[in-house]
């Protein structure tokens, strides 16, 4: 349990928090978490958030998903039925894990289940198929369909531009057994065909696999213009860019998510020089934004981090909602939850729910997913933001291996 900054006498807010702390995401699942905890003790030396009247505490109460469904449905019901917490989070990162903890939506109906950073967008989907089972669930992150749509143009424009040649328009996909990778991978075929593209091959392999030596001898010899990976554990992505290089892969590796991870930046090195990836990334050194966030989390021993951007920013909004409704009834929370217009996050995204499928609405003016390109042996990178009048210039591509 998590009490944090000044607190009062009166009954706390309970929230309960499910996610990967163990395993091969837990990174990822601690940073979320230290994140949340980072929020919550900014409220509580403010007093506390107002309900029916009264200035109450935020407790957040922790349990181990270990990537695994079943195991963070367990952890959900005791969260639910023995520490009765107000809210439930959850998970913080797998979206195979909130699908499963979404069918406890209709047997709490007096709990909001709020979704920090899972993608799929089976998830909002399932939400607007029945909001009479699903009307209290609500998912923070963007639909698995804003990495298609953001990598398709990516592709299109440096093709077109001649900063990049595409001669056959072909592509590979290397992706871990996730329902993340999977809606991800779904999204980025369907926008790719529509651009003209041609996918060669599809390799599978399971969260937290190190070994690419298989996949990446029968992709070499099909030599696809474009080899694109989706993994959610910095070991995968670890071994499959040294393992690319070391092959000498002639084609483009495009990274989605793991990239930006600090475990895989702190240990790619050179052969991470030039990488393109996709994900949550903000840029800490040279954005007004993200030059003061992460001050914020080095001076609370947080790691710089997409994820830790994406954690805070869930964060804020959900406290917001709860400090608007000054109440924790899931219709006052589902209104203001729909009434958020939230822009305040470092990697300029702004949050506006879509009131059928309970998730931001996608597009450069709203919700839309980062490209960034890493340099200086993994230490640094250039992040690219579609155009919008928040972000200000964009980033100049190198070439690939370059600076």
């Amino acid at each position: 349990m998590l009490f944090s900054g000044i607190v009062n006498a009166a009954e706390p807010i309970k929230l309960g928090l499910v996610g990967p702390l163990t395993g091969p995401a837990a990174n990822t699942g601690l940073t979320v978490r230290a994140t949340w905890d980072l929020v919550a003790k900014r409220i509580n030396a403010e007093g506390g958030l107002e309900i029916d009247g009264v200035k109450r505490p935020v407790e957040l109460i922790v349990a181990d998903s270990q990537s695994k469904p079943n195991i963070g449905v367990g952890a959900a019901q005791k969260l639910l039925t023995r520490d009765r917490v107000d809210v439930l989070v959850g998970d913080l990162l797998h979206s195979d894990v909130a699908l499963a903890l979404m069918e406890l939506a209709p047997a709490y109906p007096d709990k909001v289940l709020y979704i920090p950073l899972p993608v799929s967008s089976t998830i909002s989907e399932r939400i607007a198929s029945s909001h009479e089972k699903y009307g209290n669930v609500w998912k923070w992150d963007g639909d698995s369909e804003a990495y298609g749509v953001s990598l398709a143009d990516h592709l299109t424009k440096l093709g077109e531009s001649g900063k990049r040649n595409y001669p056959n328009k072909t592509y590979a996909i290397v992706s871990e057994l996730t329902d993340f990778s999977d809606a991800i991978q779904k999204s980025v075929q369907g926008e790719l065909k529509a651009s003209g593209w041609k996918q060669v091959a599809h390799e599978s392999v399971p969260i937290g696999n190190t070994d690419f030596y298989s996949q990446l001898s029968k992709l070499k010899a099909l030599n696809p213009d474009v080899i694109i990976s989706i993994f959610t554990a910095a070991s995968s992505g670890l071994s499959f860019v040294k393992q690319f290089n070391e092959q000498g892969t002639k084609s483009e590796n495009i990274a989605v998510y793991y990239a930006g991870l600090p475990a895989f930046r702190n240990g790619i090195g050179k052969d991470g020089n030039g990488l393109v990836f996709f994900g949550g990334a903000f840029d800490p050194r040279r954005s007004d934004r993200g030059k003061p966030f992460a001050k914020l989390l080095s001076e609370n021993n947080i790691n710089v981090s997409g994820d830790a951007a994406l954690g805070y920013c869930s964060a804020n909004v959900l406290f917001g909602a709860i400090q608007r409704a000054k109440s924790l009834k899931v219709q006052d929370l589902n209104r203001e939850l729909l009434a958020t217009d939230d822009d305040t996050c470092p990697d300029y995204r702004r949050i506006v729910f879509d009131p059928k499928r309970h998730s931001p609405k996608l597009g450069p003016d709203y919700f839309f997913m980062t490209a960034g390109q890493m340099f200086d042996d993994g230490k640094d990178f250039y992040v690219f933001y579609p155009p919008k009048a928040a972000t200000g210039k964009l980033d100049e591509l190198a070439a690939p291996g370059s600076k």
